[in-house]
C-alpha cells in the first residue's frame, strides 16, 4: 500500500491538472474566436491539451501497479496508450521530414519546388515553433520556389498577420492558392456590413507576407506556366467576396471566365497547384499532360449530388485512406503532398513532411 500522504499528493495533483487543462483549453477556445462550433473547438482544445498530461497518467499507473492495486499487464497497457497518445500529438508534429520526388514533364532545365500541405494554422497547427521549423527547413533547401496548396487555417485566432509573419523570412518565392475552406473562413469573418470581424484575413495576411496568390491566375515562370486551381464552390465563393456573383448564372459561367482557356492554349509545359486533388476531371484535355500539385482530397458530394470519384487516385494503405506520392490520370499527373499540419483530431499519424519535387 502507499502512504497516505503520498496518496493525497498524487490525487491533488491530478485534480489541479485536470482542471487546469479544462480552464485553459476554454481560454484557447476563446482565443480561436470561432464564430460558429464553440463547444466542437473546446472539445478539441481540450483533447490536444490533455496529450501533455499523458506522461503523468503513465507515471500514476506505475505507481498504482506497484501499489498493488492494479495488475502490471493493466499499468503497462495504460502507459503504453498515454506514451502513444503523447507522442502522436506533441512528439510526432514537430519531427519534420523531407521526401522527394523526380517527376518528368518535358522541360529543357531541371526545376526545384519545395512543397507545404496542409498547414492547417489554428488551434493544432502552425504555432510558432512549427513555423520557425518549416521556415528553416525551406531555406536551408536547394529549390528555386515554394509552392503552398492552400489548406492555410483551422480555427486561427484574430492575429492572424502575427501568427504568420515567420512565413516573410522564407528566402525564395513562394507561391499559393485559396482552398474552399480557406474562402470559407474569410467569408465568416466579415460581418454584415462585408467589413472583417477579425483583425485580418487571410487575403490581406498574404498580402503582407509577399505570397503570391494564384488563385484561378497564371504566371509563366522558370519556362513552365504555373497556374492556381480551384473547384466550382470555391469560384464561386471568390466571385460573391468580389460582389460579381449577380452576373453569374451557374458555375460553369464563372469557370469560363478563369483560367480554362489559358490552359487550353499554352505553349510550355503546365504546373497546376491546388488544394485538392478530387476534381481533377475538372480539367480540360491537353497535350501534354499538367502536373498538378495538391493537398489531399476531400470525399462527399459535389454541388450536382454525385458521388466524388475516388478511382483516378488509389489509396497507398490497405486500411487508411492515404494518397501521396505521384499518380497517373488521363488528364493529367498528379502528385499529393504529405503535409504538415492537423486538423479535426489533434494528433498525426505519420511524420510531417515538405516535398521536394526535382522535375525535368
Amino acid at each position: 500500500m502507499t502512504n497516505p500522504s503520498f496518496d493525497t499528493i498524487c490525487r491533488t495533483i491530478t485534480v489541479l491538472m485536470v482542471l487546469y487543462t479544462v480552464l485553459w483549453s476554454l481560454l484557447q477556445t476563446f482565443n480561436a474566436n470561432p464564430l460558429r462550433q464553440f463547444f466542437k473547438v473546446w472539445a478539441q482544445l481540450l483533447l490536444y491539451y490533455l496529450a501533455f498530461t499523458m506522461p503523468w497518467w503513465a507515471l500514476l499507473a506505475i505507481i498504482t501497479a506497484l501499489s498493488g492495486a492494479w495488475t502490471w499487464w493493466v499499468a503497462l497497457l495504460i502507459a503504453g496508450m498515454a506514451f502513444g497518445y503523447f507522442y502522436s500529438t506533441v512528439i510526432l508534429p514537430s519531427m519534420l521530414r523531407t521526401y522527394e520526388q523526380r517527376i518528368d514533364l518535358g522541360l529543357e532545365r531541371p526545376l526545384r519546388l519545395a512543397v507545404l500541405s496542409n498547414l492547417k494554422v489554428g488551434i493544432f497547427s502552425g504555432k510558432p515553433r512549427h513555423i520557425r521549423r518549416w521556415v528553416d527547413e525551406v531555406n536551408d533547401l536547394d529549390v528555386e520556389a515554394v509552392l503552398i496548396t492552400g489548406d492555410w487555417l483551422y480555427y486561427p485566432g484574430a492575429d492572424l498577420v502575427g501568427q504568420l509573419m515567420l512565413l516573410k523570412t522564407i528566402n525564395k518565392p513562394v507561391y499559393t492558392v485559396m482552398s474552399r475552406t480557406d474562402l470559407v473562413y474569410q467569408s465568416l469573418n466579415l460581418s454584415v456590413q462585408g467589413q472583417p470581424l477579425l483583425e485580418d484575413t487571410l487575403n490581406s495576411a498574404l498580402q503582407v507576407l509577399d505570397i503570391k496568390d494564384l488563385s484561378q491566375r497564371c504566371v509563366q515562370s522558370h519556362e513552365v506556366l504555373l497556374c492556381g486551381w480551384q473547384d466550382k464552390e470555391a469560384l464561386m465563393m471568390s466571385a460573391q467576396r468580389q460582389s460579381v456573383a449577380a452576373a453569374m448564372t451557374d458555375n460553369e459561367a464563372v469557370a469560363v471566365a478563369q483560367i480554362i482557356p489559358q490552359l487550353k492554349q499554352a505553349d510550355r509545359p503546365v504546373i497546376i497547384l491546388a488544394a485538392h486533388y478530387d476534381r481533377v476531371y475538372e480539367l480540360p484535355k491537353t497535350q501534354p499532360r499538367p502536373l498538378v500539385i495538391a493537398g489531399d482530397g476531400r470525399s462527399g458530394f459535389d454541388g450536382q449530388a454525385r458521388p466524388l470519384t475516388m478511382a483516378p487516385i488509389a489509396s497507398r494503405h490497405p486500411v487508411l485512406v492515404r494518397h501521396q506520392g505521384l499518380h497517373q490520370h488521363e488528364l493529367a499527373q498528379v502528385y499529393v503532398a504529405h503535409g504538415v499540419g492537423m486538423s479535426r483530431w489533434p494528433f498525426r499519424l505519420s511524420y510531417p513532411a515538405i516535398d521536394i519535387l526535382s522535375i525535368r
